[in-house]
């Protein structure tokens, strides 16, 4: 007959019996069980300094045991190398198939309310605006581009950044055309009410740094508008060097106040404003 221990839980404090030989639990439940390890991951652990087997760089080791010996570039690095090696990087046309099919039934009447809920969207709009903020986002839509389309296409060509910036955007039935952000569109319609011409995102400028700058508008043909709620990575610095280097063209930055200004005086007369 096996022996039983009286243990409390570490989570909700309740009283709880064990086997003799599972006497090291913390836990009276699976649901206690899962709150302590959520508490544990959230919890900041000391850094120690180490320097990595791979590259000899100094690194900080943050986990809880700190048996960490290598750098996380090192070991993302080799991750690469072994699905290279084990030709694991790419899916087949059959596992992509039975992706296809897996998804069509898991979304067949929709899309899953647990998936899009409240909580979560707002969770997501954090994370991306985190992202966008630290210039994660520019980088990664750079490195998409590279990837899917080649350097020539990236250096080169216009239409390759086009197609992966638009990915992000959200498509205005009353314009026609996509938009990343509301402001954007407000201000396209505000256009259209002044029956003024307009183009949005009309042509790239190659910047002396090497890198390039898209503004917003094209109105009339001569000046160009930038809409500027927040200003994310390097995208000041861009804008200044924009203004310098191409002094030739007529430049207008909206930002918020301006825009809150437009927006009390069309928000009224214009039918969509989103």
């Amino acid at each position: 007959m096996p022996r039983y221990v009286e243990l409390t839980c570490e989570v909700c404090n309740k009283t709880f019996q064990k086997e003799y030989k599972k006497r090291t639990h913390k836990t009276c439940s699976k649901d206690c069980s899962y709150r302590l390890r959520q508490k544990s991951r959230k919890e900041i652990h000391g850094s120690l300094k180490k320097v990595c087997d791979c590259c000899n760089q100094i690194f900080n080791d943050t986990s809880k045991k700190k048996l960490v010996t290598t750098c996380k570039g090192c070991v993302y690095k080799k991750m690469v190398e072994t699905r290279h090696t084990n030709e694991s990087y790419s899916r087949t046309e059959e596992q992509n198939k039975k992706l296809s099919e897996t998804l069509k039934e898991k979304y067949k009447n929709g899309w899953n309310e647990k998936v899009n809920t409240p909580r979560l969207r707002a969770k997501n709009s954090r994370r991306m605006k985190k992202m966008w903020s630290s210039g994660k986002m520019q980088q990664m839509t750079k490195q998409t581009c590279l990837k899917k389309y080649g350097v020539e296409h990236w250096m080169q060509t216009d239409e390759a950044i086009h197609k992966v910036k638009n990915s992000g955007s959200f498509y205005r039935d009353d314009l026609g055309r996509a938009f990343r952000s509301s402001w954007e569109a407000n201000y396209a319609r505000i256009l259209n009410y002044e029956n003024i011409k307009w183009e949005f995102e009309p042509r790239f400028f190659e910047l002396s740094n090497g890198e390039r700058y898209l503004p917003d508008f094209l109105i009339e043909g001569k000046k160009f508008i930038e809409i500027k709620g927040f200003w994310y990575g390097n995208s000041r610095e861009k804008v200044e060097m924009f203004k310098i280097e191409y002094s030739e063209f007529e430049f207008e930055i909206i930002d918020g106040s301006e825009y809150n200004k437009l927006e009390s005086k069309y928000k009224h007369l214009i039918k969509e404003w989103e």
